[in-house]
């Protein structure tokens, strides 16, 4: 009998302290701050390693139905080796623009803005980047005479006005890269990339008492580049 009751109070006893800590546990929690979740939060991004590279660039430039050399390059930062953040900026002078239909006629082009960049699978020994600038540039249409310096004896704003004007415009520049590593701090690329060139008047240019235009259509176009890049690209940031 008396172990009976025994058991009976011991279980009683086990039942009322869990009770108990159930109701303080709620308590507690009925009065704890609540936390608000953000997608942000959630996602929590940590930088595991920085790199710094600078690229040399060769860009064989299509525009007003001619293609041209273009030289330039980049600056970038590199988080996690796969985003890059940063400028770069390319030019391209005295050549023919065939849609102008003028062998008298050159075209200097240059263009220029932030960049970003994001690297698919950076430790493959082939990988692929999508970069995209997004900037401004300008153009102008000149005459072989201007080049030669043969308008010497002319007032400079007039021949200007007569053979050729610049032109400012908006850039947009998506691309597409395959790219090698060649050892920890070099990489080489090729590639291609689109040129879209919008929101500025056209370019104005005058050849043989004629008035014309570049529109933004023909500043416009597919560009086919190489390059090398060379920097830091991986330095840890985490404690050893």
């Amino acid at each position: 009998m008396f172990n009976k009751i025994s058991l009976s109070l011991a279980i009683a006893l086990a039942i009322g302290t869990s009770s108990y800590a159930q109701i303080a546990d709620s308590t507690v929690a009925a009065n704890s701050p609540k936390k608000t979740q953000t997608i942000l939060g959630s996602l929590k991004p940590k930088v595991n390693t920085i790199g710094l590279y600078v690229s040399s660039e060769f860009q064989y430039l299509g525009a007003a139905g001619a293609y041209a050399a273009a030289t330039g390059g980049s600056g970038m930062l590199l988080i996690n080796e796969r985003l890059g953040l940063g400028v770069a900026g390319y030019s391209a002078r005295n050549f023919t623009p065939t849609a102008l239909n003028n062998s008298g006629l050159r075209m200097q082009y240059a263009y220029g803005g932030g960049q970003i960049e994001y690297t698919f699978a950076p430790h493959r020994l082939l990988h692929v980047s999508v970069p995209l600038l997004i900037g401004a540039g300008s153009a102008r249409v000149d005459s072989t005479n201007s080049l030669s310096g043969s308008g010497r004896g002319r007032d400079r704003d007039d021949w200007n006005r007569v053979s050729g004007n610049q032109n400012s415009f908006f850039v947009l520049q998506p691309g597409l890269r395959l790219e090698t590593n060649v050892f920890r701090f070099a990489k080489l690329f090729v590639g291609a990339n689109y040129r879209a060139v919008m929101g500025t008047s056209n370019v104005a240019y005058t050849s043989g008492g004629v008035s014309s235009t570049v529109s933004n259509n023909q500043l416009s176009g597919l560009s086919f580049n190489a390059g090398v890049k060379l920097g830091l690209f991986d330095y840890s940031l985490r404690k050893k």
